[in-house]
């Protein structure tokens, strides 16, 4: 962004062909004089504006319109705000805080979560294939019993669950169906086309744009993903009764508690005011 002083930028302006083009808008609590010769009136809103031998002078925002004529103004207006959003990508993109290539490498915990999750639904699976809607139904429902069908040693099998000790699980569903995984994938392939668009030295407004849109796609996608990982450690925490162990004893591995998610990979996405 451009840094104007507005002391000495005052260059009179007789007829519309001296202005180039806006350079920053002002809106000030104290009123500063219009440099447009036929207005010289004290203006609290308006614009600085590059001239055509090189100085930069001010018009009132009123005055500036009239000056220009609508479709003009309009057009200036356009193209300075067009500036400004470069701008404003250019320096997200440059912050010594925005680091992707550091936001992928720093994905290496969850991996190995998602990795935990995708063996415990593949070994419940070995036992139900909907085990976990079972389970989170006995619970929703406070049955006194679960009931499912063992598949390994082909033979229908209850689990007891006694009232007052029903398993507490989070509310959303951890089932391999809602999706989150493919969230997960996508990010950090967003990720990647990031790391690759900036190998660039210059960039198109368009691809500017584009970029900025694949960051705040894997902001978010990563943001579910971590939402995910830390429900699915407290429904990990919370299966501690005995009625609900026994399930275990067959084979399936409990992934261990990691506690919560590190959001490290999102912060280096996001460097930012």
């Amino acid at each position: 962004m451009i840094e104007i002083d507005d002391s000495g930028v005052d260059t009179p302006i007789l007829t519309k062909d001296d202005i180039v083009r806006l350079e920053e808008p002002y809106d000030l609590p104290e009123r500063i004089r219009c440099a447009i010769v036929s207005c010289r009136q004290p203006h609290k809103r308006g614009y600085f504006a590059l001239l055509r031998d090189g100085t930069l002078s001010r018009i009132g925002h009123d005055c500036g319109k009239r000056l220009l004529g609508e479709h003009n103004f309009v057009l200036m207006r356009r193209d300075l705000d067009k500036r400004r959003a470069r701008a404003r990508r250019e320096q997200y993109i440059r912050s010594p805080d925005f680091d992707p290539g550091g936001a992928l490498a720093s994905l290496a915990p969850w991996d190995e979560r998602v990795e935990m999750i995708n063996q415990f639904i593949r070994d419940l699976g070995q036992l139900d294939a909907n085990m976990l809607a079972k389970m989170q139904d006995a619970v929703k429902w406070h049955h006194g019993e679960l009931e499912y069908w063992d598949t390994r040693n082909r033979q229908l099998t209850r689990i007891q669950i006694q009232r007052g000790k029903v398993l507490e699980l989070p509310s959303g569903p951890i089932d391999k169906e809602i999706g989150w995984q493919a969230d997960f994938v996508s990010a950090k392939t967003r990720i990647l086309k990031i790391i690759e668009c900036l190998e660039k030295d210059e960039h198109t407004d368009d691809e500017l744009k584009l970029l900025m849109s694949q960051i705040g796609e894997a902001q978010w996608k990563l943001r579910m993903t971590a939402e995910m990982l830390d429900e699915f450690d407290a429904f990990c925490g919370s299966i501690t009764t005995k009625q609900i162990m026994s399930i275990f004893f067959q084979g399936v591995k409990l992934p261990r508690t990691l506690g919560p998610v590190d959001r490290t990979p999102i912060n280096k996405l996001d460097p930012g005011p």
